[in-house]
């Protein structure tokens, strides 16, 4: 079980996170790819595009980051029951849930990779442990994807 703040895991797990991560490296590659073919032309742009779309996947990755952290460390934990759970034809999955905080009823989902929601087998009416923020109580994920806790759950 996961004692530390595991980033490097999150991301492997998070759909969202792993696409930002892409749009960060591969426009570096295909400038870099035109630079050493000689295609001065394309280059140029693509150095443009490059430099722009990473940036914003930097940027994008230090939110998510920040977001899943502050989860980790400040986040408490609920229970709940998954609504829906749909895999998608190009990759990536989407589970949705259901949960309760403070007479509040609440309804969110996670986007997750591929081989993440096949690992777990997600099922409608499965009930699951979520962590959510006690200050915003719609910032939810669930609980032993993300973080792989091993601990009891309060409310």
């Amino acid at each position: 079980m996961a004692k530390e703040f595991d980033y490097y895991r999150i991301r492997s797990i998070d759909y969202t996170s792993d696409f930002a991560s892409g749009a960060t490296i591969v426009p570096l590659v295909s400038c870099a790819f035109f630079y050493f073919i000689g295609f001065e032309t394309q280059f140029l742009s693509w150095i443009k595009i490059a430099v722009f779309s990473s940036l914003a996947g930097i940027l994008f990755l230090a939110w998510r980051r920040h977001f899943f952290h502050e989860l980790y460390v400040k986040g408490v934990d609920v229970t709940g029951r998954i609504d829906s759970a749909q895999a998608f034809k190009r990759g990536g999955s989407r589970v949705e849930y259901k949960y309760e905080y403070q007479g509040e009823k609440y309804w969110r989902g996670n986007t997750l990779t591929a081989s993440s929601f096949r690992k777990y087998g997600f099922s409608e009416g499965d009930e699951v442990v979520l962590r959510i923020d006690p200050k915003n109580p719609r910032r939810a994920v669930i609980r032993d994807i993300y973080f792989l806790l091993d601990v009891r759950i309060n409310q």
